[in-house]
């Protein structure tokens, strides 16, 4: 049989206080919602204390097998709306009779909530005043220092103070109003409310029972999981730690971590994130709202903390990659992630990482409370745009560009957390890391320039970490979590520094030594120019091929304007303009030449110095820098041809790797455009540049009878074909080889091979074979079968001539 028994209310009550579990829903019988049930409920419970007649409440289950503290409480399975109400209808009674009653019944709690378990602890030990306007709930909600403002959104609180309200406002009224004090010695001491308990104290139950008997049953989110665990975990290992950079409102000494904790989750940390979880609820449609009841804050807070958790985690992990490659997990994500439960709290039993994660939490509701906006506050340091030209403002021509990204990091943070870019992780921790140290910036007109610095630092050294893929000529970032550790490590000791430039040439971080380049123009004019073309993104990556310039400038304005000048130029104008002061292309692969192109220029600006051409590169950027004269080739140069045709850069128009050449080393006329990094010359459909010229050119010159073309195919690295219009087959061709024209004939039948005839005559050996061609006019002259360029006449110009002759 189960041990049943009918008891009074305050004979219960009096024996052990009442502690909601995890399995039960919130508090909703005081709800407005539930009003007409409510103010039933409330007039048969005062009527009863009214008229002391027995009330029956029918079954009460629960346990006091498990304690909360150092007493036990009952935890009830089925009765809690019923036990919260009459706790509630307590504590208005004692309110009204100057907490005559204070101790005479044990404290009610909710373990199911957090934030409602500390109201309930609170409001045991509140007090109101004779006289509250104009309800209990609006004097709760304004009294300063306790009420938080996220308890607004917190169902049962709500609803309990809707109680309240409702049963103050009925107490108040006729029968009831003259009678109080005799209404509240009978709930105290000879309580008409009777139930019969059902205790399971002594039967081998579990919860997996609790949660069948009461099909409401809930667990606690992973945020709420977290706060209990963490709150128990800092009084077991940091007991009397104190926190030094805090106070709790009320408390006269330096909190403990743990205290801190309390308050601070309760009120601030939770409070700054809950407008915008309560404007995102309120933009949900009717429906969605009856889905979610109440806004929730929990994922994000959850995503900030393991975006702190995994940071500090991986910042005490210089051997991250070992320690990966050794775990057998697939993922390096995967040693924070894995037993996330445990790294949550693992990385908290030093000290210092409590302390870090309090410091940010409270950074972030300093700001929070100044700006009442992550993204304002965060616009005095970060831009986001991917203009290439100037920008207007020359307040934002310091600050850092975060190109794509958004700049409120802190707001991305709460909506991905750890998956949040890498980069943009490093980013935002270098921030955290110098808002830490110069708490002076929360001033909305304190001086930024040494934040902005110390950002852009922090910023070119999380880019500089890229990959470069040949294969498709792409770069991308390469930041791993493996790098927080270096990261913590350089953003604390220039945070911290005094002066931050002095401190970084200090370092001897190989990584930083980009860095290390730029500061020393530091307190120069020159220095300008590092700064405002960090906020260009193709700008920002090409210091290393500037750094000559940069240094030797006399001129910064100039200078900078001249780069956005080039910059402002088309692709085919910036190829010809860096291979006219010199530039002869980089190789990724032997033999292969690739000048830039649209969405593959940071390929080319990132080369280092262990790239073929880097030197070439720098030379050619220097040049056009220094504003020198143009080089001046003579024809049998590539170069000659890229810098005064623009249809010989865009010969591969329709390809996609355009500006990407082959040829061998030592005969810049045989050449190809590749159509893909992965073309080779013998495979698929190229083109000959210096055929593509020149069909362009002759074609501009108006309509024509002949058709001219100049694909390849399989071993042909391309040649300019002629054919009649409307012909099926090419009469003729002309390819380009390094003498010059080669001049080949496929159909004599057509008109263009038959004027040749007439022009030109043919060399024939002993069989009949054509060896060579004479012009009967002597403008032109061959070698063999090759037609030679004309005096004072470049290749194209002489191939233009020739076609003018025989078209």
């Amino acid at each position: 049989m189960l041990n049943k028994n009918t008891e009074k209310y305050n004979k219960f009550a009096a024996r052990n206080g009442v502690a909601i579990p995890i399995i039960q829903r919130d508090y909703v019988q005081g709800a407005d919602v539930n009003f007409e049930k409510r103010d039933k409920f409330i007039k048969k419970l005062l009527d009863a204390l009214l008229n002391r007649e027995t009330c029956e409440l029918h079954f009460i289950y629960g346990s006091t097998d498990m304690t909360k503290t150092s007493e036990p409480y009952f935890q009830p399975v089925d009765g809690q709306q019923r036990l919260t109400t009459l706790a509630l209808i307590g504590w208005l009674l004692n309110q009204k009779c100057g907490l005559k009653y204070s101790g005479c019944l044990k404290p009610l709690t909710y373990t199911s909530r957090p934030s409602t378990e500390q109201f309930c602890k609170l409001m045991h030990e509140f007090k109101l005043p004779e006289k509250y306007v104009p309800s209990i709930s609006d004097y709760i909600k304004n009294v300063p220092g306790w009420f938080s403002e996220s308890w607004k959104l917190d169902s049962s609180i709500n609803s309990m103070l809707e109680f309240l309200d409702k049963a103050d406002f009925v107490l108040g009224s006729e029968p009831y109003k003259d009678h109080i004090e005799d209404m509240a010695d009978t709930f105290f001491n000879d309580s008409p409310f009777e139930f019969e308990n059902l205790d399971m104290e002594n039967l081998d139950l579990n919860d997996d029972l609790y949660v069948k008997m009461n099909a409401r049953g809930k667990l606690l989110t992973p945020f709420e999981n977290w706060k209990a665990e963490f709150e128990d975990f800092l009084g077991i290992n940091f007991k009397n730690v104190k926190y030094q950079f805090g106070d709790i409102p009320g408390m006269p000494d330096t909190p403990t971590l743990k205290e801190y904790f309390e308050y601070s989750i309760e009120h601030d940390w939770c409070d700054m994130l809950w407008p915008k979880a309560y404007s995102r609820w309120q933009a949900k449609s009717e429906e969605e709202k009856k889905k979610i009841l109440y806004p929730s804050i929990d994922e994000w807070f959850m995503n900030l903390l393991d975006y702190v958790s995994q940071f500090l985690m991986f910042a005490t992990m210089p051997d991250a990659e070992t320690v990966y490659k050794n775990s057998g997990l697939k993922n390096m994500k995967d040693l924070y992630t894995y037993e996330i439960d445990r790294s949550r709290l693992e990385v908290y039993k030093d000290k210092e990482n409590v302390i870090k994660l309090f410091r940010i939490l409270d950074l972030l509701v300093g700001i929070y409370k100044r700006y009442e906006d992550f993204g304002t506050f965060m616009s005095r340091y970060f831009i986001a745009t991917s203009s290439t030209a100037r920008l207007e403002k020359e307040e934002e021509r310091h600050k850092v560009n975060l190109f794509d990204y958004n700049i409120d990091l802190v707001s991305t943070c709460l909506e991905m957390g750890t998956d949040m870019d890498i980069a943009f992780q490093i980013i935002l921790w270098s921030f955290f890391q110098w808002m830490l140290s110069h708490s002076e910036e929360l001033l909305p007109d304190s001086d930024i320039v040494a934040s902005t610095d110390y950002l852009r630092v922090m910023t070119g050294w999380v880019r500089g970490r890229r990959q470069r893929l040949t294969n498709g000529y792409s770069v991308g970032a390469n930041a791993r979590l493996a790098d927080f550790h270096e990261a913590d490590n350089i953003s604390r000791k220039l945070s911290t520094a005094t002066n931050m430039f002095e401190t970084l040439l200090g370092t001897t971080e190989k990584s930083l030594e980009d860095e290390r380049v730029k500061c020393r123009l530091y307190d120069k004019p020159n220095f300008d120019i590092i700064r405002e073309l960090s906020t260009c993104r193709p700008l920002y990556y090409s210091f290393g091929l500037l750094m000559p310039s940069i240094i030797s400038c006399t001129d910064t304005e100039r200078y900078i304007k001249r780069f956005y000048g080039f910059w402002a130029m088309s692709d085919t104008e910036r190829v010809q303009s860096l291979v006219g002061c010199g530039f002869k292309g980089i190789r990724p692969y032997v033999d292969c030449w690739f000048f830039g192109m649209t969405g593959r220029w940071d390929y080319l600006l990132t080369i280092g110095k262990d790239d073929r051409g880097f030197d070439n590169a720098v030379e050619a950027f220097t040049h056009l820098m220094n504003d020198d004269s143009p080089i001046r080739y003579s024809y049998d140069s590539m170069a000659y041809y890229m810098v005064n045709y623009k249809e010989f850069v865009e010969a591969n128009k329709e390809g996609v790797m355009r500006h990407y050449f082959r040829h061998d080393a030592d005969n810049e006329f045989t050449v190809w455009t590749i159509k893909s990094p992965k073309t080779k010359p013998w495979q698929g459909y190229n083109t000959d540049p210096y055929a593509y010229t020149v069909r362009k050119l002759y074609e501009s010159g108006g309509s024509h009878e002949y058709e001219l073309s100049d694909w390849s195919d399989n071993a042909e690295h391309g040649a300019l074909y002629i054919r009649t219009e409307g012909s099926e087959s090419d009469a003729m061709y002309m390819e380009c080889y390094p003498k010059g024209w080669e001049i080949g004939i496929r159909d004599k039948r057509q008109k263009v091979t038959r004027k040749f005839g007439d022009r030109f005559e043919t060399i024939s050996d002993a069989e009949e074979h054509t060896v060579g061609f004479r012009d009967v006019e002597k403008k032109f002259s061959f070698d063999g079968i090759v037609l030679l360029d004309l005096p004072g006449k470049d290749r194209v110009q002489t191939a233009l001539d020739f076609l003018e002759a025989i078209l």
